[in-house]
């Protein structure tokens, strides 16, 4: 049954933002930007171009700690434009969130996950320990797209008996009277990816 929530994690392509091209989001750059509370991953926040900059570099540098330890010349050039123009800003920020969003869809649930919830276990160290088990190369899991790992470990969860059922978007279509239920379900899986805890992400 066709999906265009997974069709569009599984063929995300990377894109350059501030001139960079960006690698596909993952695991491993969500925890790199809660490192430094990146506003990124922490709605609410207004970034600045400091922000930018840096949520820019990390996801574009193999090393998290090379991309924060320093800047280059293009670093600087583009905070001075974004300076100048506020609405180079806006955009810019607005194709960064894009770009994560893209890469970061997860699958809407019928059924909220448990297990695993309260008790202290991060969200993506839950789905990267099941990926392990199952056989995913350690580098693999924490640098492949991350909604793809959450859509690889919901899968194996519901083939190994897990109380969840995916709501896809071919169902959508012929269920529209479901759309206030698919908003909700929606809305709590992307308020569980922004919090810092695990109490209800997929991949418990």
């Amino acid at each position: 049954m066709r999906d265009d929530r997974f069709l569009g994690v599984f063929f995300a392509r990377p894109r350059r933002v501030l001139g960079r091209l960006l690698k596909p989001f993952s695991m491993r750059h969500r925890l790199a930007l809660e490192a430094i509370g990146s506003p990124f991953v922490n709605p609410g926040s207004r970034a600045t171009a400091v922000d930018l900059i840096l949520a820019v570099r990390i996801c574009s540098l193999d090393d998290p700690l090379e991309a924060v330890s320093g800047s280059s010349f293009s670093d600087w050039f583009a905070g001075v434009k974004m300076r100048r123009r506020p609405g180079l800003l806006e955009f810019h920020s607005a194709a960064f969130a894009d770009y994560v969003e893209e890469f970061s869809t997860p699958p809407s649930l019928f059924f909220e996950p448990k297990g695993g919830g309260g008790k202290g276990v991060h969200w993506t160290l839950t789905v990267a320990t099941a990926l392990i088990e199952a056989g995913f190369d350690e580098e693999r899991v924490w640098t492949m797209p991350e909604g793809l790992a959450v859509w690889y470990y919901v899968a194996g969860s519901i083939r190994k008996g897990a109380e969840m059922e995916v709501l896809t978007t071919e169902r959508e279509d012929e269920l529209p009277e479901v759309d206030a239920a698919i908003r909700e379900a929606e809305a709590k899986v992307a308020a569980t990816m922004r919090k810092p805890r695990a109490a209800t992400k997929p991949g418990r």
